[in-house]
């Protein structure tokens, strides 16, 4: 018996209805298909938010420390600026203290001489008061030398400079200045270049060395002079100021005393002096930084107590000499 017309259109919604349930797999997947949109998202919702909140706080917390950091980082600055400025006045208070010292003793020489001179018969008597006001003229205009090379003012007239060829006449003079219970010893490289540098006041600048080693070394001792060559590169030749080239590295050492951290870190400024009053002027050092700052080179120091103290110089290389630099480098 064929079936009615009804029976056939509704025989095919069952396997329908189970093909969903099948996709859905069963009434519990339709279920969660329908709760998921509802549910999750929320609760995914209010994860989020906690996270913001907490991501916030984080980052108020984060941007006060900056700001306490920015803040610390400001005061630091004003106070090493403050601190410098500081020194810069210290420095100048005792420059023209300094100046002011010695110039007031040069003119109460000269005073005095002058109010006595009219007075002194006596030829003797008068070649001695002459004698006395020339040498406050003298040291005066060494004072004023001395200051020039600090500040970089004075005439220099550079020249080729040989010092294996003036190796003799160099012992000649440290010897001189250092007296007989401090033995001289120089040791020069035997392809030393010459050096560009004004003569005399290359001398002076090994004077004043050599005198702060004598202070230095009372008992005796040694004093060693060593030259050789150096050549800097850019990377190095940046750390000390100077331009990349072929340069000369002379360097004094005495047995001496040494001296500590803070008189090392002042030894370069002008009037400074660790000796008693009188026997020391305080622009040794000093004339010679600046020597070697103005000849286009520079001075250093080093120091430890009980083991000595080395002048170091570095004084570029005598233009006629340069071919072979880079060659040499």
């Amino acid at each position: 018996m064929l079936p009615d017309a009804g029976q056939a259109n509704a025989r095919p919604a069952a396997p329908r209805q189970e093909s969903l349930a099948g996709r859905a797999g069963g009434t519990e997947g339709i279920n969660d298909i329908m709760l998921s949109p509802l549910v999750h998202p929320s609760a995914e919702r209010a994860e989020l938010l906690a996270e913001c909140r907490r991501l916030r706080v984080k980052n108020d917390f984060l941007e006060g420390c900056c700001a306490q950091l920015q803040a610390a980082l400001r005061a630091g600055e004003e106070a090493r600026l403050l601190a410098l400025q500081a020194q810069k006045l210290e420095a100048i208070g005792q420059l023209t203290g300094g100046i002011a010292h010695d110039v007031n003793n040069l003119l109460t020489v000269l005073r005095g001489g002058l109010h006595l001179l009219p007075g002194a018969v006596e030829p003797a008597r008068r070649e001695r008061l002459i004698g006395r006001m020339e040498g406050a003229v003298s040291r005066g205009a060494e004072m004023t030398r001395r200051l020039l090379a600090f500040a970089r003012r004075q005439l220099l007239q550079p020249e080729p400079i040989d010092l294996a060829d003036r190796a003799e006449a160099l012992a000649t003079l440290l010897t001189g200045c250092l007296g007989p219970r401090i033995a001289v010893e120089l040791r020069f490289a035997g392809d030393l270049w010459p050096i560009a540098a004004d003569r005399a006041a290359l001398l002076l600048s090994l004077q004043n060395i050599a005198e702060n080693a004598r202070a230095a070394m009372a008992d005796g001792g040694r004093f060693l002079v060593t030259a050789a060559n150096r050549p800097l590169f850019p990377q190095g030749a940046g750390k000390l100021g100077l331009a990349a080239g072929a340069y000369v590295e002379i360097a004094c050492s005495d047995t001496g005393t040494g001296m500590t951290p803070e008189v090392l870190a002042r030894a370069f400024e002008p009037f400074f002096t660790t000796r008693p009053v009188g026997q020391g002027s305080g622009l040794g050092l000093p004339q010679v930084h600046g020597f070697a700052a103005q000849s286009g080179g520079a001075a250093r120091l080093e120091s430890a107590i009980g083991v000595g103290t080395t002048v170091i110089l570095l004084l570029p290389r005598a233009a006629g000499a340069c071919g072979a630099a880079g060659a040499s480098a």
